[in-house]
């Protein structure tokens, strides 16, 4: 576990207002912004990351891995498993 990871939104299920499953930063929903402070609001996603390390405390399950990609995470998924619900977390289809 990061430090200070505790702090940070954790996933407790799906749902509309949650953050997907590997989203450290929490929910976003723009032009609110309910980022945790120092996060940024990706609102197309609806994720909070960090600009610096976008990839820092994402977790995209079991199958799949975080890579930054033009300054934002994304998840790489294994084949057989699909981001497709949440952008942030690769699961069975």
């Amino acid at each position: 576990m990061l430090p200070g990871a505790a702090l940070l939104a954790c996933y407790e299920g799906p749902g509309p207002l949650e953050p997907p499953p590997g989203s450290p930063g929490g929910a976003c929903f723009e032009p609110a912004g309910t980022c945790d402070p120092g996060w940024t609001c990706e609102p197309e996603g609806r994720y909070c990351y960090d600009q610096s390390l976008p990839c820092r405390g994402v977790f995209c399950g079991e199958h799949g891995v975080c890579q930054p990609d033009d300054g934002l995470p994304v998840c790489y998924c294994e084949p057989g498993y699909s981001n497709a619900a949440y952008s942030l977390y690769c699961e069975e289809p």
